[in-house]
């Protein structure tokens, strides 16, 4: 496993708060301007949009690597 890997998966579990597997909205928040700078809400709601491709309302580690790569 590459240590890009497992960097992401460390920033994964950091927001998946709950430990559920997922991110929810709530946690997503929370650590998104730590992340990439302060957003706006709206902003912050296009974001999550766009990496929660199946609009589960939850963000998945498939779904967080794959927006991460592009980053």
């Amino acid at each position: 496993m590459t240590d890009k890997l497992e960097d992401v998966k460390k920033l994964f579990r950091k927001c998946d708060t709950n430990n559920n597997g997922t991110i929810e909205w709530d946690e997503f928040c929370a650590v998104l301007d730590k992340l990439i700078g302060e957003k706006t809400l709206l902003e912050k709601s296009e974001i999550f949009g766009q990496i929660d491709t199946n609009n589960s309302g939850m963000i998945s580690f498939d779904e967080f690597c794959a927006w991460w790569e592009k980053q």
